[in-house]
């Protein structure tokens, strides 16, 4: 193609038509801009469809992680008929059960249990979430590849703020929980009632709403982070599919 145009501008030129050759080199010079414009247009599409995929790559390494928070929150509950079988046995704490078996859907009075004095102060378990999908995509500099703003937004919000929150109150009720047991020892070894529900100490059930109410606050944090996790793996699926 080159020596197909080399040769009609000698051609032009040896018979000394100037003006057909001017108007030859601007056509010329149209088509080679053309050609970079043309050029540059499917190098630019591509470097969108491969931040596209990249982007996507992410979303999806970001939801596997999340779905593995989901699994973390779902091992935790085992936790969930020992607390509020306390709240039961002892009706003079003031937190309310009707909240509570709403957020964990016990029916209190139909729930078998089982309490005793080592449970009696025991601190849950910590909630940690999966992060490295999220921390790659930023030590990368990639987030402005997550074209859904929004949904960056609450999942940046789930990772920066939900886990150290949810970090802030497992080392507060962790702090109370070994305070408590010093404070107890005597009661939670030597086990003085027969039944732990015969306790009638002010001092003790005064404690006892401090440190339950410490972990519903915990407990509750982590059903809201539930429900955030839930929410983005679902906006997360839209992405992916379009």
């Amino acid at each position: 193609m080159i020596k197909f145009f080399r040769r009609i501008r000698q051609k032009l030129l040896s018979e000394n038509r100037v003006s057909k050759y001017t108007l030859y080199a601007i056509g010329e010079i149209v088509l080679v801009v053309l050609g970079i414009l043309i050029a540059l247009q499917i190098n630019n599409w591509n470097e969108r469809r491969k931040n596209e995929v990249k982007a996507k790559d992410y979303l999806a390494s970001i939801q596997a992680d999340l779905y593995q928070d989901l699994q973390e929150i779902e091992s935790m509950k085992n936790w969930k008929t020992r607390v509020y079988c306390f709240l039961k046995a002892f009706p003079d704490l003031h937190l309310s059960k009707n909240a509570i078996s709403k957020y964990v859907g016990l029916n209190l009075d139909e729930t078998n249990c089982e309490i005793t004095y080592r449970f009696m102060f025991n601190y849950e378990k910590s909630f940690r979430s999966n992060s490295s999908a999220f921390d790659a995509i930023i030590s990368e500099g990639n987030a402005n590849l997550i074209s859904d703003k929004t949904l960056f937004s609450k999942i940046q919000y789930h990772y920066k703020f939900n886990n150290p929150a949810m970090l802030d109150l497992y080392n507060n009720h962790r702090a109370q929980s070994s305070i408590l047991k010093h404070k107890y020892a005597h009661l939670i070894t030597f086990e003085p009632y027969t039944n732990i529900t015969e306790i009638k100490d002010s001092t003790l059930i005064a404690d006892l709403n401090v440190f339950y109410s410490e972990k519903q606050m915990y407990v509750n944090q982590l059903f809201r982070i539930e429900r955030v996790i839930n929410e983005a793996i679902t906006e997360i699926n839209a992405e992916l599919n379009e």
